[in-house]
Protein backbone atom coordinates (compact mmCIF):
# COMPACT_ATOMS: atom_id res chain seq x y z
CA UNK A 1 0.00 0.00 0.00
CA UNK A 2 1.60 3.64 -1.23
CA UNK A 3 1.99 5.98 1.64
CA UNK A 4 -0.45 8.55 1.62
CA UNK A 5 0.43 12.23 0.56
CA UNK A 6 -0.02 14.65 3.41
CA UNK A 7 0.51 18.45 4.18
CA UNK A 8 0.84 20.61 7.41
CA UNK A 9 -1.49 22.88 7.55
CA UNK A 10 -4.04 25.07 9.43
CA UNK A 11 -7.81 24.01 10.65
CA UNK A 12 -9.55 26.63 12.15
CA UNK A 13 -12.35 24.67 13.42
CA UNK A 14 -10.05 22.95 15.63
CA UNK A 15 -7.69 25.68 16.15
CA UNK A 16 -4.84 23.96 15.62
CA UNK A 17 -1.89 22.84 12.99
CA UNK A 18 -1.15 19.33 12.00
CA UNK A 19 -0.62 17.06 9.26
CA UNK A 20 -3.36 16.73 6.93
CA UNK A 21 -3.95 14.01 4.49
CA UNK A 22 -4.12 15.04 0.59
CA UNK A 23 -7.72 13.88 -0.81
CA UNK A 24 -8.24 15.35 -3.61
CA UNK A 25 -6.97 17.92 -6.55
CA UNK A 26 -8.98 20.42 -8.87
CA UNK A 27 -6.38 20.26 -12.28
CA UNK A 28 -8.97 22.77 -13.62
CA UNK A 29 -7.55 25.19 -10.77
CA UNK A 30 -4.84 23.42 -9.44
CA UNK A 31 -6.57 23.08 -5.95
CA UNK A 32 -5.33 20.91 -3.36
CA UNK A 33 -7.87 19.47 -0.45
CA UNK A 34 -6.64 17.95 2.39
CA UNK A 35 -8.80 15.66 5.26
CA UNK A 36 -8.37 17.08 8.70
CA UNK A 37 -7.35 14.18 11.45
CA UNK A 38 -9.31 16.33 14.25
CA UNK A 39 -12.75 16.97 13.03
CA UNK A 40 -12.76 15.55 9.63
CA UNK A 41 -13.73 18.43 7.66
CA UNK A 42 -12.04 18.95 4.11
CA UNK A 43 -10.68 21.91 2.42
CA UNK A 44 -7.59 23.60 0.66
CA UNK A 45 -4.66 23.58 3.18
CA UNK A 46 -3.86 27.19 4.87
CA UNK A 47 -0.78 28.05 6.60
CA UNK A 48 -0.96 28.40 10.19
CA UNK A 49 -3.45 31.58 11.52
CA UNK A 50 -2.12 34.33 12.99
CA UNK A 51 -3.80 34.05 15.72
CA UNK A 52 -2.85 30.61 16.45
CA UNK A 53 0.56 31.84 16.06
CA UNK A 54 0.08 34.54 18.82
CA UNK A 55 -1.83 32.11 21.51
CA UNK A 56 1.61 29.99 21.12
CA UNK A 57 3.72 33.01 22.08
CA UNK A 58 0.87 34.13 24.66
CA UNK A 59 1.40 30.38 26.45
CA UNK A 60 5.42 30.64 26.31
CA UNK A 61 4.94 34.09 27.55
CA UNK A 62 3.15 33.18 30.73
CA UNK A 63 0.00 35.27 29.03
CA UNK A 64 -3.61 34.36 28.90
Amino acid sequence: MPKKETLRSFCSLCDQTSEMEVVGLDKEIGLIWVRCPGCNGIFPPHPESTTAKNKDKSKKEGYR
